[in-house]
C-alpha cells in the first residue's frame, strides 16, 4: 500500500514538473522579448534624439560662416565643444547597442548624461550664434 501511494505521488510530481518549468521558461521568453523591445525603443529614441541635434548644430556651423571673423572665432569654440560631446554621447549609444538585453540598464544613466551633456553645448552653441 505504502509503495502503491509512493508510486502515485511520485507521478503526479512528475507530471506536475514539466508544465511548471513551461510556465517559467514562457515567462523568461516574454520577459526577454519585452526587454529586447524596450532596449530597441530606447535606442531609436535615443539616436533620433542625437541625429535631431546633430542637424541643428550643422546649421548652426553653416550660418557661422555669414559671421565677422572674431564672432565667428567664438562661435567655433561652443561648436568645437558640442561637437566633442556629441562624438562621446554616439560613442555611449554605442557601447548601449553591443550590451545584451540583460545589462543595457545599466549604461542609460551615462547615455542620458551624454545626451544631456549634447544637448546643453548645442544650446550654448546656438545662443552664441544668435549674438
Amino acid at each position: 500500500m505504502k509503495l502503491t501511494i509512493f508510486f502515485l505521488v511520485a507521478i503526479v510530481f512528475i507530471t506536475a514538473g514539466p508544465s511548471s518549468s513551461y510556465s517559467v521558461d514562457n515567462e523568461n521568453s516574454v520577459s526577454g522579448q519585452h526587454l529586447k523591445q524596450e532596449k530597441k525603443k530606447y535606442e531609436d529614441t535615443m539616436e533620433e534624439r542625437l541625429s535631431k541635434l546633430g542637424k541643428k548644430l550643422d546649421e548652426i556651423n553653416a550660418k557661422a560662416a555669414f559671421m565677422t571673423e572674431q564672432a565667428r572665432e567664438e562661435l567655433n569654440q561652443y561648436l568645437d565643444d558640442a561637437k566633442k560631446k556629441q562624438k562621446t554621447a554616439l560613442r555611449k549609444l554605442r557601447e548601449i547597442r553591443r550590451e545584451s538585453t540583460e545589462k543595457w540598464k545599466q549604461f542609460t544613466s551615462q547615455m542620458d548624461a551624454a545626451a544631456d551633456s549634447f544637448s546643453k553645448a548645442y544650446e550654448k552653441a546656438k545662443s552664441r550664434a544668435k549674438e
